[in-house]
């Protein structure tokens, strides 16, 4: 019965674990400014993308 009773307790734990990780959200980086050496269009030119 104490075997059982560890097993358990461990297994729970273990699960406990991997839902928290899986849960986890990502977060967007706001202050990401990539910055483009030769850009294919002009400021404020060429395709609108909707994300």
């Amino acid at each position: 019965m104490k075997n059982l009773r560890q097993f358990l307790t461990v297994g729970l734990l273990m699960i406990f674990f991997f839902i928290q990780n899986s849960i986890a959200q990502q977060v967007a980086d706001t202050t990401f400014n990539p910055i483009i050496e030769n850009p294919a269009y002009k400021t404020n030119q060429g395709p609108v993308i909707f994300i």
